[in-house]
Formats: C-alpha cells, structure tokens, sequence
C-alpha cells in the first residue's frame, strides 16, 4: 500500500479582530445611552461604532501555513494566496509603544494582480505567526 502523509496545514486566528469587536459594543453602548437619554451624541457614537464593524469585515480571520504557501482568509471568505517561492520580503510595520503607528503587523511583499482593496498581504503580528513563518519562509523579516 502506497501511503501518503495528509497536507499539513498550521492555522493562525487574527486576535485583533477582539480588540475591534471590544471598541464596537462599547461604541454602540455609548449611542444605545445617549438615545435613550433623547441626546443627539448618540448619532455621533453610533457613527464612531461603525468603523470597526467595517474594519472586522474587510479583515483576515485566519491564516494558513503550508510547506508551499500562506493562505490569507478574510471574513468576508476571500482567500490570497501566497506562495512562498514568490515572496520577495517579509517587512514588520507598526508598534505597540508609538501611538502614533497602527497595531503591528508583517507586509509580504510578493508579485501579484491587482485584487480587492483590502487583500494586500498583511498579516498580523502575533508570537505564533512569527514562529510560522520563520518555519517556513527561508529569509530574514525586516
């Protein structure tokens, strides 16, 4: 008998999907107050809760890693694939500290066509994407 070893796929979830989810209920729990109060803020916090609905929805949910590739899945259930013999660099952007960067985040740069806006082969910056992608990308994250 001919065996053959399955496909081994290492999944990632993108944590920061809570942190939008958090700002969301408190946002939409500030308009829901000020509404029942009969105040016009509530208008300009419902407003402001929006955002990171719209950010949740044009955002990865997951990440899949393979010997062959990285596959980005967006809630919204687009999927980029990017092979790892295409990837030109990996490029790490923002911080936690400066307030004045975004939340931090890996950039692969890779030849690809033009896509939707938000499929642009980010991926965030957490300890077990870190460690996939050192297993499997052969170079050195700037």
């Amino acid at each position: 008998m001919n065996k053959q070893s399955p496909k081994t796929i290492y999944l990632s979830f993108n944590t920061y999907l809570i942190i939008y989810l958090i700002a969301m209920i408190i946002f939409g729990a500030f308009a829901a107050m000020f509404f029942a109060d009969g105040d016009a803020w509530g208008i300009f916090f419902m407003l402001i809760a929006l955002i990171p609905i719209f950010i949740i929805v044009v955002s990865p949910l997951r990440y899949e890693y393979s010997k062959k590739s990285v596959t980005i899945v967006y809630v919204l259930g687009d999927r980029e694939i990017i092979p790892w013999t295409s990837v030109r660099n990996i490029t790490l952007y923002g911080s936690w500290i400066s307030h004045l960067d975004c939340l931090p985040y890996y950039q692969v740069a890779y030849g690809h066509k033009k896509q939707k806006f938000y499929m642009n082969g980010e991926i965030i910056k957490s300890r077990k994407n870190k460690k996939l992608i050192e297993k499997f990308y052969g170079g050195t994250i700037l």
